[in-house]
């Protein structure tokens, strides 16, 4: 059951950040946080799957683009949040590190409580060795051509986003100037728009997967990345159109997961959105070393932009 999948990985979570405050406070210098961070990283790649595969168990088909749209705009709201308040904990606490993570802690126990409330749900799949698992999934995606399509526009998203958020991660400084303090301010403004544009995708749906906003998410994207690429916009400007790419990446980003919900079969639907995640991951760490191997290339973070916009 999805349900139980949920809800025993945030009971492991609620384990690893207790963990995590006991490290803090043992050896905050140590190896020891660095694997409670890695723990973590597991503990999402098998939340992810279930989280995602309970939509279309729990919900009617014409509900899930704007259950999506919600699950989105929540998910990056957390993310900005997250980001902010790492900063405070680690100004506030620097003496006693492991308050910071007795905290975190304590919101894991509030989303385990959550998931608690759940409604029951049947057991879905089988018992087979993972490597079949994996291979029936690559065969059912395989066979549905709009699945297979869905996957590739998931991959090839996230990848363009993870070479967008390094690349304006150092124009911030290089470019805008700013400190440390303020230079993930562009990618804060585009992980609101991201949870704007999450929103309004899951409001015309109108009883179906609306997968007409995802090409007029990508001439968002294109329009975006030229205009900055091209004029190199100051610190008001660029805070414009950082906040206009995340609401174009809102409008690919929740019809593709939708779709994939969607047409992914019942019995294989977690293997599906677990192997779209595997290869989103793989794509995203290419995203992040094609800026760095461009930028070794010579090209300042314009031409970058330039050549996400040809992507």
């Amino acid at each position: 059951s999805k349900r139980d999948l949920v809800v025993w990985t945030k009971a492991a979570e609620v384990a690893l950040m207790l963990a995590g405050a006991i490290s803090l406070w043992l050896a905050p210098d140590g190896w020891l946080p660095l694997l409670v961070l890695g723990g973590m990283g597991l503990q999402s790649a098998l939340f992810a799957p279930g989280k995602y595969g309970l939509l279309p168990e729990m919900l009617p088909h014409d509900q899930l683009t704007q259950a999506n749209g919600r699950l989105e705009a929540t998910s990056f709201l957390a993310i900005i949040l997250g980001t902010v308040a790492g900063g405070v904990m680690l100004d506030q606490c620097r003496a006693q590190l492991w308050l910071a993570g007795a905290g975190l802690a304590l919101l894991s126990l509030i989303g385990l409580v959550a998931t608690l409330r759940l409604p029951k749900l049947a057991k879905s799949g089988g018992g087979e060795p993972a490597l079949v698992v994996v291979r029936s999934a690559w065969t059912t995606v395989r066979g549905d051509r709009s699945l297979w399509l869905a996957m590739l526009g998931t991959i090839a998203f996230w990848s363009l986003a993870s070479l967008l958020g390094q690349d304006v991660l150092v124009y911030g400084k290089q470019v805008l100037q700013f400190g440390d303090d303020l230079a993930a301010v562009p990618d804060a403004l585009f992980a609101i728009g991201v949870g704007a544009g999450a929103l309004l995708a899951g409001r015309p749906a109108k009883g179906k997967v609306e997968v007409g906003l995802i090409p007029l998410g990508a001439l968002g994207l294109l329009l975006g990345t030229t205009v900055m690429g091209v004029l190199m916009p100051g610190r008001v400007g660029t805070f414009v159109w950082m906040t206009l790419l995340g609401i174009a990446s809102g409008f690919v980003v929740v019809p593709l997961n939708a779709l994939v919900q969607w047409r992914a079969p019942r019995e294989r639907r977690g293997a599906v959105i677990a192997l779209v995640n595997l290869l989103s991951f793989a794509g995203m760490l290419i995203g992040f070393f094609a800026c760095f191997w461009l930028s070794a290339a010579g090209l300042d973070c314009g031409a970058i932009l330039l050549i996400a916009a040809v992507l």
